[in-house]
């Protein structure tokens, strides 16, 4: 009879278990086991990018060539750009191209549900994954070094520190933009966890702009001064009026209802920045 209610009690904790956590938990939960089982087949680190692109030729050639260098894959979710980026992306090896249409607007609903949902895919095959907009450059001078001594150490989410980057003038270097445009700003906005590991990070729940997150799962942050989101959006004030025009009008009913990316629609804001950057910008890459 004891042995009895201790089963029917282990069998109601299970169900519940099984109520409270849906079926992609379950699986979420098979594909960490056989994560493990892959890094002691393959224990170097494997990295696959996502990024959002909309008309970025100008900078997809230098953003390339960097994760180039780091990732295995990199899937672009371009925007139905019509400018150049499509032919650059094609010409690096390791990438993959997913459209997505909007119908000629910026919508910054589908922009999230793409950063919280498509890396789910590179579970078990990936160590990490690198969820960007297109001018975002996650730099270290060490980075797969420090990548595995996060593995190690159990830390799922390493938080960079965000910079503005500013330059007069677009770049003309065939390298690293980096070792062109070395100065920038602190921007705490853009210490965001864009890195992390999906077979410890059920959820990582980005918010409107994707700039702050509610990650579930095991979540172990780190944050490095070391580690440097860099981002390469005020390239000289030609380019960011430019883009700001642009962009301004593809805003959707449902952005200007919500105030997302409200900034846009002022002119004066974008070159009010420019300016405080430029004034306030300090080299961020040989600093220790």
């Amino acid at each position: 009879m004891i042995l009895y209610n201790i089963k029917k009690k282990c069998w109601k904790v299970i169900a519940r278990l099984i109520e409270f956590k849906d079926r992609n938990y379950w699986i979420f939960l098979a594909k960490k086991i056989f994560w493990k089982i892959r890094r002691l087949c393959l224990p170097r680190i494997i990295i696959h990018v996502y990024a959002v692109c909309w008309n970025e030729e100008t900078i997809l050639p230098y953003v390339l060539r960097h994760y180039s260098k780091i990732a295995n894959k990199i899937f672009i979710y371009d925007n139905m750009s019509d400018d150049n980026s499509i032919a650059i992306i094609k010409e690096y090896p390791n990438t993959e191209i997913i459209e997505y249409d909007t119908g000629g607007t910026m919508r910054d609903d589908i922009h999230a549900r793409i950063k919280n949902n498509v890396w789910k895919k590179s579970r078990v095959w990936a160590d990490w994954v690198i969820v960007i907009d297109t001018d975002e450059i996650l730099w270290h001078k060490s980075l797969l070094e420090y990548l595995k001594l996060c593995l190690k150490k159990g830390i799922t989410i390493p938080v960079p520190k965000g910079f503005d980057m500013v330059s007069e003038s677009l770049p003309t270097s065939q390298g690293m933009i980096y070792d062109e445009i070395k100065s920038g700003v602190f921007n705490p906005f853009f210490c965001k966890p864009c890195i992390f590991n999906p077979n410890e990070v059920y959820e990582i729940n980005y918010g409107s702009g994707c700039h702050r997150a509610k990650p579930a799962g095991k979540i172990i942050f780190d944050k490095s001064k070391d580690l440097k989101l860099l981002h390469y959006k005020y390239l000289g004030l030609e380019y960011v009026l430019k883009r700001q025009k642009l962009i301004k009008e593809r805003l959707s009913e449902i952005n200007q209802r919500e105030g997302w990316c409200w900034e846009y629609n002022i002119e004066d804001e974008f070159v009010k920045r420019f300016n405080s950057l430029k004034n306030k910008a300090v080299n961020v890459i040989d600093t220790i």
